[in-house]
């Protein structure tokens, strides 16, 4: 299992969400993991979604093509 500080440093990772590239578009969050990966297994991002991890001010990445289940 994991430690309690390792789970603790993956609880705090929360993401933002965003369902246009366009620079413009509104961001949502954050959200947790957790959450990302129940829409994931839900099929939202199919159509298209970009997601970051928040805090970073880098470049949003395919939310499809993210395995949120590595930071549950």
């Amino acid at each position: 299992g994991k430690t309690a500080e390792a789970s603790n440093a993956e609880d705090s990772i929360t993401w933002d969400l965003k369902w246009s590239q366009d620079e413009n578009a509104e961001i949502h969050g954050p959200h947790t993991s957790q959450q990302m990966h129940a829409w994931s297994k839900e099929g939202y991002f199919k159509k298209g979604a970009w997601v970051r991890k928040t805090g970073q001010q880098n470049q949003f990445y395919n939310a499809a093509r993210i395995d949120f289940e590595l930071y549950l």
